[in-house]
């Protein structure tokens, strides 16, 4: 003997709350998850890094002493270096979705977990990758509020992110003091 199972009410009113929800289920789902975090780079590191000799771009580089902003680290979903770039440069959005779609690592780029060494929370809480969200590109910007750079460097990536949004990123924003 087949029962029939009991379906939820045909009336009107039903129907359209069981599209509305079920519309809503979709439109949350289809949004990309994006976390902005804002750190604050700690004072002992930005003073060991300035008594650092040496190419200021290199120590940034491959032991992210960094010295003067703007810089930009991204590291893949698993959380392998990807790139860096100091400054501004023109066409970086090229390179960068060269080196994401190829999964290409830079071996000589500082880890993640370094960078986040050298953070704190604006409540002055140490940060590590466990805080962060998993499985997702990484990208890590240094920069200062009265740095015209910066907001460039910003701009071209907001507008790189806006041209493609099946990324999934973290976005860290490192204040330098």
């Amino acid at each position: 003997m087949i029962r029939s199972l009991p379906l939820p009410p045909s009336t009107p009113i039903a129907r359209a709350l069981l599209i509305l929800v079920l519309f809503a289920a979709a439109s949350v789902a289809a949004e990309p998850a994006e976390e902005w975090i804002e750190l604050v780079q700690s004072e002992s590191a930005v003073l060991e890094h300035q008594r650092l000799p040496g190419n200021a771009r290199a120590q940034a580089k491959r032991r992210g002493a960094i010295r003067n902003v703007p810089h930009l680290f991204v590291y893949h979903r698993d959380d392998s270096p990807a790139f860096h770039m100091d400054g501004i440069r023109t066409g970086f959005e090229r390179q960068l979705n060269l080196l994401i779609d190829a999964f290409r690592i830079d071996r000589s780029m500082v880890e993640l977990e370094v960078l986040l060494e050298n953070a704190r929370t604006p409540d002055g809480e140490p940060v590590t990758r466990d805080d962060l969200p998993k499985e997702r590109i990484v990208l890590v910007l240094y920069g200062r509020a009265d740095c015209a750079a910066c907001d460039e460097l910003v701009a071209e990536l907001e507008a790189w992110l806006d041209d493609r949004p099946e990324l999934d990123t973290v976005q860290v924003w490192i204040r330098m003091p």
